[in-house]
């Protein structure tokens, strides 16, 4: 959980970012569908890899025994977080400056 202390540094690093230029206002929800799509894709594929890398049953029916995908349901959560976060963002017109 957040303590005051630091969302008061979140609040100013924001706000320094937006001076900055790097966080900019853009046109609403342009992305947004996408980025949602792309989390919901992200999230299934954690959830299958899940369900196989603890169904024996299912990995010999796969040709797989003794699969371990636990690796890839961490990397396809966090990148379901992460296109979450990105059409939040996208929805309310939030850009983030990148290279």
């Amino acid at each position: 959980m957040l303590d005051e202390k630091d969302i008061r540094i979140i609040k100013k690093n924001a706000e320094r970012l937006i001076q900055k230029g790097d966080i900019i206002r853009g046109e609403k929800g342009r992305f947004a569908e996408f980025f949602l799509n792309n989390s919901k894709n992200s999230f299934d594929s954690a959830k299958l890899l899940f369900k196989i890398s603890n169904n024996k049953e299912l990995q010999k029916s796969l040709g797989y025994l003794g699969f371990n995908g636990y690796l890839w349901v961490i990397n396809a959560s966090y990148y379901s977080m992460f296109y979450m976060a990105r059409a939040l963002l996208e929805k309310d017109g939030i850009k983030l400056k990148t290279d």
